[in-house]
């Protein structure tokens, strides 16, 4: 035999004891208990009245007179800080169904919920500058243009020439302070309606409205930015390309994809640090990806001629030469530079033609010193880009 009482005394320790809160009503609406964590919640109050009063709007507000039973969520602020609380409603019946009394538990789910933010935030943001990563920065773009489809707007891209340099000569730390500050310099151009986002690397964009671009501005902050950072050792360029959004039905990707292409018409531009994007220009980006994409099989199928030019003295004898490169394309014929070194430059990709190159002026010269020719040289064109990726010494000595 357990008698009433210990049962009753025990019961309340637990639920005293209870990291929830907890409010218990009569069938005549009066309050007959509340533990230490409701008091706590409801800024320490002691009163029944209190919790007679708020149960009356718990009532009313979640339109509990039509449920038995109900669980609801609310917001309450608890020391100064708003926490997340969610809320299970309970009516008690005895064996003949009489309403005898019903409560409240309070479950703090703050916690929960800031880790859900917290993931929710790792998600959709970069974790170095804070700003939107790409994906989220498509999504928010799409439903700004949906939200005002009355307003011009562009899409502005930004990129920092050669940035990977920057890393190599100063370190990942000092890179990080460039894009760091990079961020904020996108960040300001935005107004009360434009997204920014990190795109990738050192790319940013930023969805702004036509009439609230400012270009002296935006050149003032690109200028001051390359002054924070001058170094003898490297020159930080930043350029930026403008879409105005013609087509609100083409995909956001394609609008940035857009904005890049009249970037990169001005990497090699130290005149110019803002380009805007037109027909034109995709043309061109067409072009250099044909390029880009055929370069490495043509060098794999020899399709790339080495062509000499004489070097002679004042009487005409020859000393030298100076080795030019072709492109004997399949279905374009004979190519000059014109048409892909630049490309290649651009692209990262001039290092392998310039070792092709290389070879092919040795394999040149040893011809000739079998022929005797001991005295004649040829002159080649090295790339700066080959210093950061090559081992020039290494390589011409072999």
């Amino acid at each position: 035999y357990v008698p009433d009482k210990l049962i009753e005394n025990m019961l309340s320790l637990i639920v005293s004891d209870m990291n929830n809160g907890i409010v218990c009503f009569d069938s005549k609406e009066r309050c007959v208990y509340y533990n230490d964590i409701m008091k706590k919640i409801y800024k320490n109050s002691d009163s029944v009245a209190t919790y007679e009063r708020l149960y009356r709007k718990w009532k009313n507000e979640a339109g509990l007179e039509s449920f038995d039973r109900k669980k609801y969520e609310t917001q309450i602020e608890v020391d100064g800080k708003m926490r997340h609380f969610e809320i299970s409603y309970r009516r008690i019946f005895d064996e003949k169904l009489n309403f005898l009394c019903d409560y409240f538990i309070y479950i703090d789910r703050t916690e929960m919920y800031e880790a859900l933010e917290e993931e929710k935030y790792k998600a959709t943001h970069d974790s170095l500058t804070g700003l939107l990563n790409r994906d989220e920065f498509y999504v928010q773009t799409e439903a700004l243009l949906k939200k005002y489809p009355d307003t011009e707007f562009c899409i502005i891209c930004s990129n920092i020439k050669d940035f990977k340099l920057v890393n190599e000569i100063f370190g990942i730390e000092k890179g990080n302070q460039v894009l760091i500050r990079q961020a904020e310099l996108m960040a300001h151009i935005q107004s009360m309606r434009a997204i920014c986002a990190r795109m990738l690397n050192d790319r940013f964009a930023v969805c702004i409205p036509k009439e609230d671009i400012d270009e002296a501005e935006i050149e003032n902050m690109i200028n001051e930015l390359k002054k924070e950072f001058a170094n003898n050792a490297f020159s930080l360029h930043i350029y930026m390309g403008i879409y105005k959004i013609a087509d609100r039905h083409d995909t956001v990707s394609l609008m940035y994809d857009r904005a890049n292409i009249a970037a990169d018409t001005i990497k090699n531009n130290y005149e110019s640090c803002i380009a805007h994007y037109d027909e034109h220009l995709l043309e061109i980006s067409i072009e250099e990806r044909h390029v880009i994409g055929a370069f490495d099989k043509a060098l794999e199928n020899g399709e790339f001629i080495m062509y000499l030019q004489p070097q002679v003295d004042s009487t005409g004898k020859a000393h030298g030469a100076e080795a030019l490169v072709r492109w004997q394309h399949p279905q374009r014929g004979l190519l000059t530079p014109y048409a892909f070194v630049d490309i290649l430059e651009n692209s990262g990709l001039i290092y392998k033609l310039d070792h092709f190159m290389w070879e092919k002026a040795a394999q040149k010269l040893a011809e000739w010193k079998k022929m005797g020719k001991d005295d004649y040289h040829i002159s080649v064109n090295i790339s700066t880009k080959d210093f950061y990726i090559l081992d020039i010494y290494d390589i011409f000595i072999n």
